[in-house]
């Protein structure tokens, strides 16, 4: 906060009107959350006259609201899509989760952009996962866990993307030397920690190259997520 310049100070207090949202939890944060969202009023009061609104004396009052945010998140407490969220893993395990273990038997060649799709789903919690497509699409807003696994074909080299709706969220690239004195056979793999609101999707992308082999029988491929968090 103390970085913010006074252009950016709107579009910050529109992110604070979320604060005055219930927060529910065995012990009573209401005057905490009150605070927070007197401060945001008191912000919100000095931007009606822009005249009279001082950067230094929005610095303070958004240093005073991050302080007291950092109270509510020792409590376990974060802040997700305009609410307030207590996260409770003792109630957690009783609601839904969302999961999947795909794999490929075949041979990949990609020239440019091609999404990876699988030949097998070994286990899956429901149809968020389509194996024709190779997309998966959250039927449950939450934070989900991803890892992607795959052999570069041998000779071929192979350059994977992790994406998150249309954006890249990890790389990954390989190369398998292959020839007769150095056969590696290079296996390489990513993981990621994503949000992900319901209808999201998520897929791996072969940017260019060659994944699997040519048995026709071994998984070389493979592609996991599963839900850490299913949101209320």
């Amino acid at each position: 906060l103390k970085m913010l310049k006074s252009s950016a100070v709107p579009k910050i207090f529109v992110t604070l009107l979320i604060l005055g949202e219930k927060v529910e939890s065995s012990v009573d944060f209401s005057p905490l959350v009150q605070t927070i969202q007197e401060e945001a009023n008191k912000i919100g009061s000095r931007l009606a006259n822009a005249t009279n609104c001082p950067s230094d004396y929005i610095l303070n009052r958004l240093d005073n609201i991050q302080r007291r945010l950092e109270e509510l998140e020792k409590f376990g407490f974060h802040q997700r899509d305009g609410n307030i969220i207590k996260r409770d893993d003792t109630t957690h395990h009783n609601k839904a989760t969302v999961y999947f273990n795909a794999v490929s038997t075949k041979k990949i060649v990609c020239s440019a952009n091609c999404t990876v799709q699988y030949t097998k789903l070994n286990s899956a919690s429901g149809g968020d996962l389509n194996l024709a497509t190779g997309i998966f699409t959250a039927s449950l807003p939450g934070t989900y866990y991803f890892q992607f696994h795959g052999m570069v074909e041998k000779g071929h080299e192979a350059r994977v993307f992790l994406v998150h709706n249309n954006v890249v969220v990890v790389s990954i690239f390989d190369m398998d030397l292959g020839g007769q004195n150095n056969q590696r056979y290079a296996m390489f793999g990513q993981s990621v920690i994503v949000d992900m609101k319901k209808g999201d999707i998520f897929r791996v992308v072969l940017n260019s190259g060659s994944l699997g082999g040519t048995s026709g029988f071994h998984h070389f491929v493979s592609f996991l997520g599963h839900s850490l968090w299913i949101d209320p």
